[in-house]
């Protein structure tokens, strides 16, 4: 188009005296190549990702787009912005939508400095469910310069994902599963709103689907274990939380108190679905949980299929706080040294993977099996693995 118009106006104006230099392209295309760079790198892409959310929330409300709530800014931010806001629009909830662009930018900067990048982000323990677009473009940029990004942590990246998958090495093949959690959770901090601790009931049954949202992570856990058994879900269904205890006495955690009457234990639930038949469940009973609750702590797997069924218990449970921690530090080693582009936490040994990773759309690395995760050792001596890049272990929570 750029050419037809040259010509055009060249018809209609006196041809001009002398010659274009042949370094005239580049003398411009140079300058506008490296204001781009400059723009990505340097013009605060994640520095200001609270602002950005905000005016995104704000601007959406009165009715603008991106692009005009950032008119202020380089060309190139609102073009950035305007595409995470896009990709994401999709999103099941306004919170789910907001960590995905938050995270997004803080990973492509990072892949631009050449740093591998392991998160507890739970949107990006498999990003391909609830934003394809977004986790391409990840994928893409990652290989780009080539580094490498992992979501996990103990769930999703473990306790309801890579933890069945492995299981399911076991079974000629596998109909059904299903994954009950009980776990204290009086050891975290900010996360907990989202859970409605410390709420009166009432007030609990208002915020629901609002502000208490429940357990992030079912729908990355659930799409991710389907994927590896070679399951196409129809639907992944995500219950609303449910308080199942409401303390007499006030309960004190590390970070938080609960007073008397409210809220100190819920129950939250999801399936996937295939051919209108719930073929994984996935339940957790999480709170700031006492002896009378008759809620001990403990983690059961059930995997049924071929006539046969196989089961685990951890009667004692995994601890969350402690099982998160030492994912994501053992792992740290083998995304070091995984290929570069967004890489699974899964297993190797399952055949179900196998026939599953022959019809995969998109790219993965198995970070388990083959690859121990105590190359953290190595990894750590060598300051960040291959090629001696540093390696970013970037924390988010969703924020409601």
């Amino acid at each position: 188009m750029a050419t037809a118009l040259a010509d055009d106006d060249t018809a209609v104006r006196p041809a001009r005296s002398g010659r274009r230099s042949p370094l005239w392209s580049a003398a411009v295309a140079l300058p506008a190549t490296a204001a781009v760079v400059y723009t990505v790198l340097t013009r605060r892409l994640t520095g200001d990702l609270h602002y950005v959310l905000a005016a995104l929330r704000t601007g959406r409300a009165a009715g603008y787009g991106p692009s005009e709530v950032f008119t202020h800014r380089p060309f190139f931010y609102r073009w950035f912005i305007a595409l995470l806001d896009r990709g994401t629009s999709f999103a099941a909830t306004t919170s789910v939508r907001e960590a995905l662009i938050a995270a997004a930018g803080v990973l492509l900067a990072a892949a631009a400095a050449g740093i591998d990048v392991i998160t507890l982000c739970e949107e990006l323990a498999y990003p391909w469910l609830d934003a394809p677009e977004v986790a391409h473009e990840l994928d893409r940029h990652a290989r780009r310069h080539g580094t490498s990004m992992l979501g996990t942590g103990a769930n999703p990246g473990f306790l309801m994902d890579t933890l069945p998958i492995v299981l399911s090495a076991a079974m000629q093949s596998v109909e059904r599963v299903a994954i009950e959690r009980t776990t204290d959770l009086s050891a975290y901090g900010p996360l907990l709103g989202k859970f409605g601790f410390g709420l009166p009931p009432d007030e609990y049954a208002r915020r629901v689907g609002e502000s208490v949202v429940g357990h992030i992570g079912f729908r990355q856990s659930i799409a991710h274990l389907a994927h590896a058994l070679g399951w196409a879900l129809d639907a992944v269904e995500v219950e609303d939380p449910e308080p199942i205890v409401v303390s007499a006495t006030e309960r004190t955690g590390a970070f938080l108190e609960l007073p008397a009457g409210t809220v100190a234990a819920v129950r939250h639930g999801a399936h996937g679905v295939v051919g209108g038949e719930r073929v994984i469940s996935c339940r957790a009973n999480f709170g700031f949980l006492r002896p009378e609750d008759g809620l001990p702590p403990s983690d059961r797997w059930r995997l049924e299929g071929g006539g046969r069924t196989v089961t685990l218990d951890a009667p004692a449970g995994f601890d969350s706080w402690e099982t998160t921690l030492a994912v994501l530090v053992n792992l740290i080693g083998a995304v070091a040294a995984a290929p570069p582009g967004v890489a699974l936490a899964r297993t190797r040994s399952s055949p179900h993977w196998v026939r599953a990773a022959s019809a995969s759309r998109f790219s993965t690395y198995d970070l388990v099996g083959g690859n121990s995760p105590r190359l953290v050792r190595s990894a750590v001596r060598s300051r960040g693995g291959r090629n001696g890049r540093s390696l970013a272990c970037a924390r988010h929570e969703a924020r409601t």
